[in-house]
């Protein structure tokens, strides 16, 4: 198990985060609006918790030393400067006018972001600069990965995928089947992709054809991810009905379930060919692995206080980067099963979280901002 360090915003922040969440999303579909809502109230209650633990903690610190730090804020301070040298801001970028819900890296060095405020844009990361904005969605773009010769493909709350050719900056094809919200989208190999919806299913999609091949079945609520894992024979999913699942696309049926989390699985990301990480609402992270899928266990598990973790990136053997709800980025070392280092990156929620080469991880907050980091091995 990991501690959780003293960085998070205050309460004060988070609560002007969350009322500015809550203000853009009065005009949205109702399917946008109560996962808004569903949301919040878990934001609500990690406050509640945080307010209470603080306060009987330090029922009368401020009256029995007046202008002195307490010893724990003391040595929060301490803590705080310890891990942010093993963390480093190298620049924040600004133009969406909503929520940043997905990154990705370029092969061009550049970076995209998808956003709520419906369009994807591609970024300079050393001018600092955005150098395009993709639009066409009709919602919320929720996800966003790229694929082969520059490829961008895009998930929407309007139900549909898209395909996007960055240097000619135009969309070149729409995928649509799916009867709710695209969370969700993954590349699996050179011409097809899998997308994982509201509707409660998984689809499979020929990038040539432009058809749907399958659609997998078995999660009882929303899917909230997909990932494909390196033999590009698996992939996995996470969904609201609290379920891991690993799925066949050879056999179009699922391998394997886990019963891991006692929440939401938000984010499932592969970590090679044989390893998954999961996070989830239940204020966990957690690794899989084992000789073959259906031998799967947990071997490593994460517990944060506080917030839940949101998001995740696989950053490398041994690396793993996530994002939570109270603003943090953290960096793990999975395989001595600890925190590297904790970083209050945003003032509210770290929607999503990318490995973008060089070196660098990239965050992207419901505040609208891009930020990049660098993180000491």
């Amino acid at each position: 198990m990991a501690p959780e360090g003293d960085e998070a915003p205050s309460a004060a922040v988070r609560l002007r985060g969350l009322a500015e969440q809550m203000e853009g999303a009065v005009d949205k579909p109702e399917d946008e609006l109560r996962e808004v809502v569903r949301s919040a109230i878990e934001e609500l209650k990690s406050l509640a918790e945080k307010v209470t633990k603080t306060a009987s903690a330090h029922p009368r610190a401020r009256s029995e030393r007046p202008g002195k730090r307490t010893d724990k804020e003391g040595a929060g301070g301490d803590r705080k400067r310890k891990r942010h040298s093993a963390a480093q801001c190298l620049g924040m970028l600004q133009g969406h006018t909503g929520a940043v819900s997905s990154l990705v890296g370029l092969s061009t060095g550049q970076i995209a972001s998808g956003s709520y405020d419906k369009s994807i844009k591609v970024w300079d990361i050393a001018g600092k600069k955005c150098v395009c904005t993709l639009e066409g969605h009709t919602g919320w773009v929720i996800d966003l990965i790229l694929l082969e010769k520059n490829l961008l493909a895009s998930a929407s709350s309007d139900k549909s995928i898209k395909v996007w050719d960055v240097a000619k900056e135009k969309c070149t094809m729409t995928l649509t089947g799916h009867n709710g919200t695209v969370s969700s989208v993954a590349a699996v190999g050179s011409n097809q992709v899998v997308s994982g919806s509201y509707d409660n299913t998984i689809m499979l999609w020929d990038l040539d054809t432009q058809q749907r091949l399958s659609v997998l079945k078995g999660h009882e609520d929303a899917v909230l991810s997909v990932d494909c894992l390196e033999t590009g024979k698996l992939i996995a999913s996470g969904s609201r009905d609290k379920l891991i699942k690993v799925w066949s696309l050879e056999e179009r049926k699922c391998m394997a379930t886990f019963r891991a989390h006692a929440a939401w699985v938000l984010h499932v990301v592969a970590m090679g060919s044989n390893r998954l990480a999961s996070c989830s609402q239940d204020k966990t992270i957690k690794i899989f692995t084992g000789p073959t899928v259906q031998e799967w266990r947990c071997t490593v598990d994460f517990h944060l206080s506080g917030s839940a973790p949101i998001c995740l990136s696989y950053l490398g053997p041994g690396r793993l980067a996530s994002g939570s709800s109270d603003g943090t980025v953290k960096f793990w070392d999975t395989d001595a099963e600890k925190c590297m280092a904790t970083v209050p990156a945003h003032s509210n929620w770290v929607r999503c979280i990318a490995h973008v080469g060089h070196g660098r991880t990239a965050s992207g907050s419901e505040g609208k901002a891009i930020k990049i980091w660098t993180a000491r091995q």
